[in-house]
C-alpha cells in the first residue's frame, strides 16, 4: 500500500492547468499495549521476555523542538550535474551480516535498466540515495552526485514485501513492509542488519516511518491502527500505542516535532498527537478544516497537513495544537495535494495526481507560498519544465537538492520511466531542475 500572489507561467495560470483532478492540550491518559517477545533469532529481532509496561504518567518536562526524520526525509547532498545523466548498471555483490543477501544486476520480469517499480519512499545513506520499490519488492541504490544506477536490492536475503515506506537514521536505513515487518539495513553497504517482524509489534498494513531520539516509529494502518515504538539499537519493542484513544481511522501519514508524534488521519479527518516518550495520547484529536488529510511534516514548531479532498493545505501549532491558518489560493496550485516533506524554514508539498502535478514551497512560518518566500513562484509543474512528474509519491531533501519519486513514468516520453523515475530539484532556485532519472 502507498499514500502517496504571482503566477510561474503563462501554462500554469490556474491549478488546473497543472492538474486534471481536481486551546492548550493536556495528556491524554489511556495507557497503550504492549507485549512481550521470544527472543532474538539470527535476522529477527523480538524484544527480550519481560519487555516493560508503559507508563501513564505525563513526562514533565519535553527534549527541546527538533526537525522532524520522516519517512522521505534525508541528510545528505549531491553535486548538480547536467539534467538526466545516468549510468549502466553494474554487478555489485553484497556481505551480509547475519545472512545471505542477493543483488539483482539485470532488469527483472517487468522493469527497465534502473530497476524502479512503482517507488514509494526515498531516503539518503552517507554516499546514496535509496529508493524503496513497493511493486517491485525491492530497494534501489542510486548516486546522488550523479543520478547514476548503482545496485538493486531484491531476493530471499531481504524478503521485502510491498516496501512502502523507508527513512534513514544514523548509520541505517529501515523499510517499512505492507507484508507486516520492518527490515533494517546498512546505510553504507546495503547489507541486511535484521528484520524485525513478530505479533507483539502489532505490524498491521505499516504506511510511515519517523524516528525520535532512539525510536524509531511505525504507523500501522491496519485494524485495528496503531504506532509502535521500537528501540533503534537493539530492534525491542518499546511499546504499541493503540486503542479507542487515539481514534485512528485510516491513518495515513507521521510527523514529529520534539517528542511528539503527529499523525494524519484521513479517515476521521483529524490529526492525532502522541507523547513518544510514553506512548500516550495528548489531548483530544486535532479537528477544524481539515478534509481527508494524506500528508503531514513538521518544521520551525509548526506542522502542516495536505487536505487532498479541499485542495489545501493547514498550518498546526506543535505546542498548543492549534489550527493558525488553511493556505488554498491558486497561487499554491494544489490540487489533491499529498505527501509532504521539512526543509528548514519550508515545507515541499506535492500534488500527486493528473496529467501534471506539482510541487510547491510554502515558508513554514509564515504559510506564503514560493521559492523566493514572497509569495510568487509558489510551485513548478511539468508545463513550466520538463520535470516528468507522474503520481508523486515521494520526496527526499538534502541541502539545497530535493529528490522527487513520481510512481509511474505516465508523462515521461520514452519508455524507460514506465515503472517510475526520480527529478531531482534546486530548493533555492525557482525552476532549478538539476536531473532527471529514468
Amino acid at each position: 500500500m502507498w499514500r502517496a500572489a504571482v503566477l510561474v507561467a503563462a501554462t500554469c495560470l490556474v491549478a488546473s492547468a497543472c492538474s486534471s483532478r481536481t486551546d492548550h492540550r493536556s495528556a491524554g491518559a489511556q495507557q497503550t499495549t504492549t507485549t512481550t517477545g521470544q527472543g532474538l533469532e539470527p535476522g529477527v529481532a523480538s524484544p527480550t521476555t519481560g519487555a516493560s509496561a508503559t507508563s501513564t504518567t505525563p513526562p514533565t518536562s519535553k527534549a527541546p523542538p527538533r526537525s522532524t526524520t520522516t519517512a522521505t526525509g534525508s541528510k545528505a547532498a549531491g553535486t548538480r550535474v547536467a539534467t538526466g545523466a545516468t549510468a549502466s548498471p553494474r554487478t555489485t555483490s553484497r556481505t551480509t551480516e547475519p545472512g545471505p543477501t542477493t543483488t539483482s544486476t539485470v532488469p527483472g520480469p517487468g522493469s527497465q535498466g534502473l530497476e524502479f517499480d512503482a517507488p514509494s519512499g526515498l531516503a539518503f545513506g552517507p554516499r546514496s540515495l535509496w529508493v524503496s520499490n513497493s511493486r517491485g519488492n525491492s530497494v534501489t541504490e542510486i548516486d546522488p552526485s550523479n543520478g547514476a544506477w548503482v545496485a538493486t536490492l531484491r531476493g530471499p536475503g531481504y524478503g521485502f514485501d510491498d516496501p512502502t515506506a523507508i527513512t534513514d537514521v544514523g548509520a541505517n536505513l529501515f523499510v517499512a513492509n505492507g507484508g507486516g515487518f520492518v527490515t533494517e539495513l546498512d546505510a553504507t553497504s546495503g547489507a541486511a542488519v535484521r528484520t524485525i517482524r513478530g505479533a507483539q509489534y502489532h505490524f498491521a498494513d505499516p504506511v510511515a516511518l519517523a524516528s525520535e531520539g532512539n525510536t524509531l516509529l511505525v504507523l500501522n494502518a491496519g485494524q485495528p491502527s496503531s504506532l509502535t515504538e521500537i528501540d533503534l539499537s537493539t530492534g525491542q519493542l518499546v511499546r504499541v500505542a493503540s486503542g479507542p484513544s487515539f481514534d485512528f481511522g485510516d491513518p495515513v501519514a507521521l510527523a514529529v516535532w520534539g517528542d511528539d508524534a503527529f499523525v494524519a488521519d484521513e479517515g476521521s479527518n483529524a490529526v492525532t498527537e502522541v507523547d513518544i516518550s510514553n506512548g500516550a495520547r495528548v489531548g483530544e484529536p486535532i479537528t477544524g478544516p481539515f478534509s481527508a488529510p494524506d500528508g503531514i511534516a513538521a518544521e520551525d514548531g509548526n506542522v502542516w497537513v495536505t487536505n487532498s479532498a479541499g485542495n489545501s493545505a493547514t498550518q498546526i501549532d506543535a505546542a498548543t495544537g492549534t489550527v493558525k491558518t488553511t493556505v488554498n489560493d491558486g497561487s499554491y496550485g494544489f490540487n489533491t495535494p499529498s505527501v509532504a516533506i521539512a526543509w528548514p524554514g519550508y515545507v515541499f508539498i506535492a500534488t500527486p495526481n493528473g496529467t501534471s502535478p506539482m510541487v510547491t514551497m510554502v515558508n513554514a512560518t509564515t504559510g506564503a507560498g514560493g521559492w523566493d518566500g514572497t509569495g510568487s513562484a509558489a510551485f513548478v509543474c511539468n508545463s513550466n519544465g520538463p520535470y516528468y512528474f507522474s503520481n508523486i509519491s515521494a520526496f527526499a531533501v538534502a541541502g539545497d537538492d530535493l529528490w522527487v519519486a513520481s510512481r509511474t513514468g505516465a508523462n515521461y516520453p520514452s519508455s524507460k520511466a514506465d515503472y517510475g523515475s526520480l527529478t531531482e530539484l534546486s530548493t533555492t532556485t525557482f525552476n532549478g531542475l538539476m536531473r532527471t532519472v529514468a
